[in-house]
């Protein structure tokens, strides 16, 4: 229905009903390729997240359908014209690619819709120099490496997955195309260690930047849309960072983000939603550096992107109840709530006095359900992106 509307969906019967007639054959033969392809989707081995944007593995059945289709045409154009003045079947038949056009015209008019190429570009435009970049992600990996290899941009830069680092051919590739920053040994390194086991062996190097947050024993400094990678303990002057940071967004191409007349698919709103990911993380740079004002801002430019980010609106809120400014923290916080009920808030009693909203305190007394407490709070700031205070929280 979603592909060929409800009416092509009764063409699509008729064709299927008109096939086991006349041609069983071809029938049985579309028929398997069909439950094959669901076999497939069912070991598949995914969650339920996965399955609105596993769409792309049910092409052998689109193909099939595609033809039921036509053949459904077909049989009803037979039909009609044995019954009907010649020209009215035709006037008929023109109905269905009319309804499927003028659905589907608004999701596949690409015209104005930049945001794939726009991110892929600004991402590379951010690094240094020489420098190498990880990248994780369907949506964030593929614009990257397209327009690096089709487009020729920054050929200085090396792009490596981070998934595909527990791939030994993609690791060969590396091994022969950049010997240079490529471990010899990387073959024989658990996969979970490959990551951290090139950045040590380069990071004394050239400059090393991702667009996703290294934990543990790296800084993970903010970098316009991406991170820096420096060594633990490495110190940056605030105000260089700041300076940095304003210089990258200042040339950002953001074409179309905030338009909500371009249709924006699941992995285009992913981008859209980096955007606001990344103010987030700058805003949780300066808000730990102490620069409220500065934070609130990054803050609220992270709400222009996606204004339902529970990440952005949860911080955000704290920032203002931590600054004695319950009225407007309450207001998102409650929000904040709202969109994701199962984080570990309470209300009323046991809450700060500054804000009726607090995390919820761990029950004394009973050691175990104070450890599962912290470990609970610690998996929920790592979810919104504070992770100062998930580690926090894990080493209680």
């Amino acid at each position: 229905i979603l592909e060929f509307t409800s009416l092509g969906f009764i063409v699509l019967l008729y064709g299927i009903f008109g096939s086991w007639e006349k041609h069983k054959k071809l029938f049985m033969a579309f028929f398997l390729v069909v439950i094959g392809n669901i076999a497939l989707m069912i070991n598949y081995g995914g969650t339920e997240q996965d399955i609105p944007i596993l769409f792309r593995y049910l092409f052998p059945s689109y193909i099939v359908m595609s033809v039921w289709v036509g053949l459904g045409l077909h049989y009803l154009y037979t039909y009609l014209t044995t019954r009907l003045h010649p020209l009215l079947p035709s006037l008929i038949l023109i109905i269905l690619p009319t309804a499927c056009l003028v659905t589907h015209y608004h999701e596949n008019n690409r015209n104005k819709n930049s945001i794939v190429l726009d991110y892929a570009n600004n991402v590379l435009q951010t690094p240094l120099p020489d420098s190498m970049l990880f990248t994780v992600g369907d949506a964030v990996s593929g614009p990257i490496q397209y327009a690096q290899t089709a487009n020729g941009t920054r050929d200085d830069l090396v792009v490596l997955d981070r998934e595909l680092l527990t791939r030994d051919w993609y690791c060969l590739h590396l091994l022969k195309h950049f010997p240079n920053l490529t471990p010899e040994n990387i073959l024989t390194i658990p996969l979970e260690k490959r990551l951290s086991h090139i950045i040590d062996a380069n990071l004394s190097k050239i400059p090393i930047f991702a667009t996703f947050a290294i934990l543990e024993e790296y800084e993970n400094i903010p970098y316009g849309l991406v991170y820096q990678i420096l060594p633990k303990g490495t110190a940056l002057e605030f105000e260089k960072v700041k300076q940095i940071n304003e210089a990258q967004w200042e040339q950002y191409v953001q074409r179309g983000l905030l338009d909500a007349g371009i249709y924006k698919d699941y992995m285009v709103k992913e981008l859209v939603e980096a955007y606001g990911k990344s103010k987030n993380n700058l805003a949780l740079y300066y808000s730990s550096n102490d620069h409220v004002e500065d934070a609130i801002k990054e803050y609220r430019l992270a709400l222009q992107y996606n204004p339902e980010n529970f990440a952005s609106l949860f911080n955000l809120g704290q920032l203002y109840n931590q600054n004695n400014q319950p009225q407007e923290g309450n207001v998102l916080l409650k929000k904040a709530m709202e969109i994701n009920p199962d984080f570990l808030f309470q209300t009323g009693a046991g809450a700060s006095q500054k804000s009726d909203f607090a995390l919820m305190p761990a029950k004394p007394g009973n050691e175990q359900d104070t450890d599962h407490y912290h470990l609970q709070t610690g998996i929920q700031y790592g979810t919104i992106g504070n992770h100062q205070k998930a580690i926090e929280e894990f080493k209680k």
